[in-house]
């Protein structure tokens, strides 16, 4: 994608300029962090002054803690100064351990220094960049030890496995962040592409809305004349003559600004070649017509690429390619980076590529790599198949950011299960292999989730692997000797939850936090029945704000993710809508002008020699051929409201071939055609073929069209054979008025057709 995505292939790099995207994330991100860590400071607060066995000293200390996190969550400020004060109050109430832990157990069981480290960790990971969370992580585990070597009787820092845990959770963390991180950068560089794409399929669209104009313009004025001639109503031929001056007049002013100024860039760029150092090479089309501001704008960019070549490249060989729709230029030099160097701050790049191709709505993409030389690719007008348009490309990388934490969260549950089972493992206990079968299983669940990125399973495998995660924690306490169970030996507390997490990401959000509920729930009560001391009632609540908050701030990004993924699937859509409009805008305004190129053959001719007062207008021959040119305008007209319809191009070859034997024709649609199938079609132009075939003078032929029925009408001049071939067709019916055989026929749209209208 874009070059602020290639800052993101390192954790340490943000960009300092993202787009709303980015910014929405980044503030939602640190209110994620903000909120969560305070609700587990009040929590923590909370349940530390209702424990009977908590010391005075550290019932006051904790409510300091309540009424600093009630504050913050009351003001909710979310800049880099208040997130520091947060540091520095937890790290404080972390130093504090040997008044709010009443020995060396603090390290094994639930505890208020274990219930706001970890919290802070991942709230820290989530809020700031990579490289300051890191720090922030560090000065977590530095309080944790000065806490740690206060503690009578407790082993050295670097010994307490929390340390470990504490450097897990934060890699959680800021995988999570790093991703959302750089699915919003992808999205921004979308939403600007989408933009210039919808300026430039506005004009294009708006040139075909000119097209049109023109058109009407025709029929309120050549046409008009030339209706005149053919009825002989023209009563003062002076008056038709200045008349036809002004058709004459708006046809060369349609023609000249249908056409516009067109430049062959190719020529152009031969002597710009010849005066290069480097040797160059030309190739590919050899002639490219452009809008004059267009090939103004590619031939300035080519010429500050190639004097680049002559300057800095140390290049031995050059090559310019030119497309329909691109024109590169190529050197196998130096090369330079450009990550290390943004080409925004190339002044050249900056203004006399990048910035002459946005000017006309075009594009430049410079791909560089030191040693490996440089490409530069021009695009411009319709842009779908040219160099980095494609936003297909943003959706697939979105999805594979969502798969990429799918696959995070799997591998981090797994290896949560492997880091804290091994004490359960090492207890004296008669339930030994019953634990590693639990840890089986868990691990087994993991994998799972992880095959469940790449191939969705069904929900009721899913709910059923979830119910089995749940079982484990009750079945592993009731294994427990009772003095481990507020001990890590406890280890399914710890690490089911991210599996159920893992396992859960992607449903609704609703689902997965019910999922993370219900397990706490069933933990809990598990371990309070097995545990009725008071500490079988704080532990679980200490779980409950430290265990609980990773995992559910996991399911918080993770709704994010989701979010900038349909952002970006719904930019890609309206990409591909927006294109197709410009391809149909851009075909009919061409398609409108070649063919009144076409008839401007004959009908500028004829316009003077009306003008010419020895031409008797009441010729026949004069005035079949004025009847025959408007109805070509007209039918020009009617055709351009339903420009692309299949029907309508089938239907040209019938009526040019009729009008070469002298037959006036014109065509009407009463509303706006549907897309029809190919067997309805040939019936409708069954009927059109057979009486414009025999039709002597005119012919008129009526569409009318709605979502569940297109139907025809065939007026025309033809014989009696005619007429009985037209009766033979399947569904037509026909009369004579007067001198006229009028035929119809309505067809049934298919059901899965009736919807599909061109427009």
């Amino acid at each position: 994608m874009g070059a602020g995505l290639r800052g993101l292939d390192s954790w340490w790099v943000e960009p300092t300029d993202g787009g709303d995207t980015y910014r929405e994330l980044v503030r939602g991100a640190r209110l994620i962090a903000v909120v969560g860590l305070n609700l587990v400071c009040c929590g923590v607060g909370v349940v530390h002054i209702a424990d009977p066995s908590a010391r005075d000293s550290g019932r006051w200390l904790c409510a300091a803690l309540v009424v600093w996190a009630l504050m913050r969550l009351a003001t909710r400020r979310r800049q880099t100064p208040w997130m520091l004060a947060d540091l520095a109050v937890v790290a404080a109430m972390l130093t504090q351990a040997p008044y709010l832990t009443p020995d060396s157990a603090f390290q094994l069981a639930g505890s208020v220094v274990l219930t706001l480290a970890l919290p802070a960790v991942t709230a820290f990971a989530i809020g700031f960049p990579t490289r300051w969370s890191l720090l922030c992580t560090l000065c977590i585990q530095i309080a944790w030890g000065i806490g740690v070597v206060r503690i009578p009787g407790a082993p050295a820092p670097w010994l307490v496995y929390l340390l470990d845990i504490l450097f897990v959770e934060w890699l959680l963390a800021t995988l999570c962040r790093w991703l959302l991180i750089r699915a919003a950068v992808v999205t921004d560089d979308m939403m600007v592409r989408a933009a210039k794409e919808e300026v430039a399929s506005s004009v294009a669209v708006a040139r075909h809305r000119t097209a049109r104009r023109h058109c009407a313009l025709m029929h309120d004025t050549a046409a008009s004349t030339l209706l005149m001639v053919g009825q002989g109503a023209v009563a003062d031929r002076g008056e038709l003559s200045r008349q036809i001056g002004r058709d004459l007049d708006a046809i060369e002013s349609f023609t000249n600004e249908s056409s516009g100024e067109r430049r062959d860039v190719v020529p152009l760029l031969q002597p710009m070649i010849r005066g290069i150092g480097t040797p160059v090479e030309l190739t590919g089309e050899p002639e490219l017509q452009l809008d004059a501001d267009v090939a103004d704008a590619v031939l300035g960019a080519v010429y500050e690429a190639l004097t680049n070549i002559d300057r800095h490249a140390k290049a031995t060989r050059a090559v310019v390619t030119v497309t329909r729709q691109t024109v590169s230029v190529a050197d196998d030099g130096i090369g330079f980076s450009v990550d290390a160097e943004p080409l925004s701050r190339r002044f050249g790049v900056r203004n006399s590529i990048l910035g002459r191709m946005e000017d006309v709505e075009g594009r430049a993409a410079i791909e560089s790599e030191p040693g490996a030389g440089t490409t530069v690719v021009l695009a411009w007008g319709d842009m779908s198949g040219a160099v980095g348009t494609d936003l297909s490309k943003g959706v697939h990388i979105t999805r594979k950011l969502q798969a990429m934490f799918g696959y995070g969260l799997s591998a981090l549950a797994i290896g949560e299960v492997l880091l804290q089972c091994p004490r359960c493992i090492w207890v004296d206990t008669a339930h030994r292999w019953g634990e590693v079968l639990l840890v089986g299983v868990a691990v087994g669940l993991g994998v799972l989730a992880a095959v469940s990125v790449r191939r969705p399973i069904s929900s009721t495998l899913l709910w059923s692997a979830c119910a089995v995660a749940m079982a484990i924690t009750p079945l592993q306490q009731w294994m427990l000797p009772n003095p481990e169970l507020r001990t890590s030996a406890n280890w399914t507390v710890w690490a089911i939850g991210l599996v159920i997490v893992a396992l859960t990401y992607r449903q609704p959000r609703w689902q997965a936090f019910s999922a993370l509920g219900v397990y706490w729930i069933v933990g809990s009560v598990a371990l309070m029945m097995q545990d009725s001391s008071s500490g079988g009632v704080v532990i679980p609540l200490y779980l409950l704000v430290s265990v609980g908050v990773v995992p559910a701030a996991a399911l918080m990004l993770t709704h994010y993710l989701a979010k900038v993924a349909a952002n970006a699937q719904r930019l890609q859509d309206d990409h591909v809508r927006r294109v197709s409009r410009e391809i149909a805008a851009r075909a009919t305004a061409e398609d409108l002008a070649e063919r009144f190129d076409q008839i401007s053959v004959s009908l500028v001719p004829l316009l003077k020699r009306l003008q010419d007062p020895e031409i008797d207008i009441d010729d026949p021959r004069i005035r079949m051929a004025a009847m025959i040119e408007d109805a070509r305008l007209r039918r020009l007209f009617a055709e351009s409201d339903n420009a692309g319809n299949g029907l309508l191009t089938a239907l040209r070859p019938l009526i040019e071939r009729a009008e070469r034997r002298g037959v006036a024709v014109t065509v009407d649609s009463a509303s706006e055609l549907p897309s029809v199938p190919d067997a309805v079609r040939d019936r409708l132009l069954a009927v059109a073929s057979t009486a414009l075939a025999d039709a002597t003078s005119r012919g008129r032929v009526i569409f009318n069209g709605s979502a569940e029925q297109i139907g025809i009408s065939v007026v025309s001049d033809c014989s009696a054979n005619a007429r009985a071939a037209l009766e033979s067709l399947d569904g037509a019916t026909s009369q004579l008025v007067g001198d006229l055989v009028w035929v119809e026929l309505t067809v049934d749209l298919p059901t899965e057709r009736r919807l599909a209208v061109v427009g």
